[in-house]
């Protein structure tokens, strides 16, 4: 019985051990499995976050590019105004021109209707006269 009584012995004894050893490492590999999973949020939201920063300096770039393009096309537009301007003046002279134009155009044909009437009336004279 003696013997029966150091195998249960050893039996609990390598039971026991056995238990609290299985029970240590679950313990310890649980933090462990929380450590992982916490490194690999970290790992993730450090990814984003250089992925993030990545776009914001794209951004400012892309920002940058395009308001080194708006302002040469506001000095482009700046320049057409001008020329516009330009051109309205020199379209204002024109049509004044084109007005005096038309006046002494009128005005010659006043003058060449009264040459008609005189050359009739002189006309009719020399008939008068033959």
């Amino acid at each position: 019985m003696k013997i029966d009584l150091i195998y249960i012995t050893m039996l609990i004894g390598l039971l026991g051990s056995f238990g609290f050893g299985s029970a240590l490492v679950i313990l310890t590999s649980r933090r462990k499995y929380k450590a992982d999973i916490r490194l690999t949020n970290t790992e993730t939201k450090l990814k984003e976050v250089e992925m993030y920063s990545k776009m914001v300096e794209d951004f400012r770039s892309q920002l940058q590019f395009q308001g080194s393009v708006l302002a040469t096309q506001g000095e482009t537009i700046k320049n057409q105004a001008t020329q516009i301007t330009l051109l309205q003046t020199k379209e204002q002279q024109y049509l004044k021109i084109i007005e005096n134009h038309q006046i002494t155009e009128r005005e010659l044909r006043k003058v060449i209707e009264k040459m008609k009437d005189q050359i009739k009336t002189l006309q009719k004279q020399y008939s008068e006269q033959n």
